[in-house]
């Protein structure tokens, strides 16, 4: 027994599924001609068939215009990107010469440290010195 027989839907709705297939196929391989050719030899009405055809180029060429509008859409963002990552590069090279002259204003500051304690250290010297002399005066003056 033949598998139409058996199975007269299963086998309409596989007919069905192979008709697809093919009319996908030359959707995609964009053969207009040869889509309306086949829809007309499917026992389609020219005019629907011709509708159809219609319809399927105006949203092939709707996803085309999409397509190109996405495919600028990316090219921008990949332009953006590269703008970022340079704007990046740069922050990161100002950062580290900013850490870096952190570093040397921090050194200077401890040498400013040191020196300023050192000149402290004399000032207080000197003053002691100073004293020191004030009372050998008033001792010499006392021995007067």
């Amino acid at each position: 027994m033949h598998a139409a027989a058996i199975c007269p839907d299963l086998y309409t709705g596989y007919l069905c599924f192979v008709q697809v297939e093919h009319l996908k196929t030359l959707l995609l391989s964009g053969s207009s001609t040869q889509l309306l050719q086949s829809v007309a030899g499917e026992c389609v009405e020219p005019d629907l068939a011709a509708a159809l055809v219609h319809g399927v180029e105006e949203e092939r060429d709707e996803l085309r215009l999409r397509q190109t509008e996405l495919s600028h859409a990316l090219k921008q963002l990949e332009a953006e990107n590269t703008e970022l990552r340079a704007t990046v590069g740069t922050l990161r090279d100002t950062l580290g010469t900013a850490e870096g002259q952190n570093l040397s204003v921090e050194e200077d500051a401890k040498v400013s440290n040191v020196t300023c304690s050192v000149i402290r250290s004399c000032l207080f010297i000197y003053s002691l010195t100073k004293c020191n002399l004030n009372m050998k005066k008033l001792n010499l003056k006392e021995l007067k």
